[in-house]
């Protein structure tokens, strides 16, 4: 199943089975990429949210593939004159994963939205381990009649044997989770060597913590990543130069589900603009595993936001990393760290808050795609 918006109606157009989305995938790196090495520390692979991704900075789309790739295959010989060959090695890997969005009928924005997925890894063995979040069946979210998936669908944690194939780990790994998951971002947020991951949800977000002995414990609550939002990105890094990473959380809208009683199938079920939006939020990292929402003290405060995609980046080449959020029907938003280390929005001003065409769409640049920054960056996806 892919989805896409029609923004002159508001409405989604599909096309595929109903019931289950291919993965969409998208690499990124947040540490040193080159050839030879693996990920340095706070690098890793994420991807949250691939729908807003198709359209945006080709360039940046085509940096992550080359970082992907220098990680994944570092002692391959370079290409020949004829292109890169690719071949689908799915099955044989292992990777037998499905993604589903919980339901039987695909009718509300939150089952439209898609999921992503991480590429990190998780037990440093060398090798990169993949993680799918995966829609589950919701109260208030989810039809009725398809009530009998409750409690059958969970995220899938694959470990990586090295010789090109996969095994589901995820019940040892405790990475199933609990709630409507749409994508994660993987950093080592209290530097202790091992890789944690911010899962991304309907609700609130899960952050689990990588207990250094090949599973993870859930942890949101202890932390005080207790906002319980509809997440589409997120991404680590550290604003305050104090060398623990901190964290960005796009949001997207509020969900009401009375919007969609009565709709039409035949013209799609209500888009984004039939929704109230919901704020970015910023973390603190603390340094003791704690984090602080630090979002209006920031300059970050935007309640109306529609936020499908995040990511941070020294734009200037200031030694400051500054915000991007692409917005969905909307303009976006780009941060500027001012004099007094304080946010300033300057989409408008810099050309970045529409399309060429001045259109209200969301630049479809992967929250992570293509981000070959510094290890102060944990840029995950999208």
């Amino acid at each position: 199943m892919r989805t896409s918006w029609d923004h002159g109606l508001n409405r989604p157009t599909s096309s595929g089975p109903p019931g289950v989305t291919s993965s969409r995938i998208a690499l990124a790196t947040a540490g040193f990429c080159a050839a030879g090495t693996s990920v340095y520390p706070y690098g890793l692979l994420s991807l949250i949210n691939a729908r807003a991704i198709a359209r945006a900075v080709p360039i940046v789309a085509l940096l992550a593939l080359s970082c992907a790739a220098l990680i994944a295959f570092p002692d391959r010989p370079t290409a020949s004159s004829e292109g890169i060959q690719f071949t689908d090695v799915t099955k044989k890997s292992g990777l037998n994963f499905q993604q589903s969005y919980g339901d039987r009928h695909l009718d509300n924005i939150v089952e439209g939205s898609g999921t992503g997925v991480c590429v990190f890894d998780y037990n440093n063995d060398g090798f990169m381990d993949v993680y799918f979040p995966n829609g589950k069946w919701t109260e208030g979210l989810s039809d009725d009649d398809s009530r009998d998936l409750r409690g059958k669908l969970t995220n899938h944690l694959f470990r990586n044997n090295g010789d090109g194939t996969f095994t589901d780990v995820t019940v040892e790994a405790g990475l199933g989770g609990s709630r409507y998951s749409v994508g994660c971002a993987a950093a080592d947020y209290d530097n202790d060597g091992n890789v944690d991951l911010l899962v991304l949800n309907y609700g609130q977000n899960e952050l689990f913590h990588n207990d250094g002995n090949g599973r993870f414990t859930e942890v949101s609550t202890k932390a005080g990543l207790t906002g319980a939002s509809f997440s589409l990105s997120a991404v680590w890094y550290d604003y305050n130069n104090d060398g623990y990473l901190d964290l960005f959380i796009g949001n997207y809208v509020k969900y009401d589900k009375t919007k969609a009683v009565g709709f039409d199938p035949a013209a799609g079920y209500p888009g984004p603009l039939s929704y109230v939006g919901q704020p970015n939020l910023l973390y603190r990292n603390n340094g003791d595993g704690t984090f602080t929402d630090v979002t209006r003290e920031m300059g970050l405060w935007k309640p109306d936001g529609r936020s499908m995609s995040v990511t941070a980046a020294d734009f200037h080449n200031d030694g400051r990393l500054e915000l991007l959020s692409t917005n969905d029907a909307m303009a976006n938003y780009f941060f500027e760290m001012d004099s007094r280390g304080v946010y300033q929005e300057r989409a408008i001003e810099i050309n970045l808050a529409y399309g060429a065409n001045g259109e209200n769409v969301a630049l479809p640049r992967h929250p992570q795609a293509g981000c070959c920054i510094t290890p102060r960056t944990g840029c995950g996806p999208r």
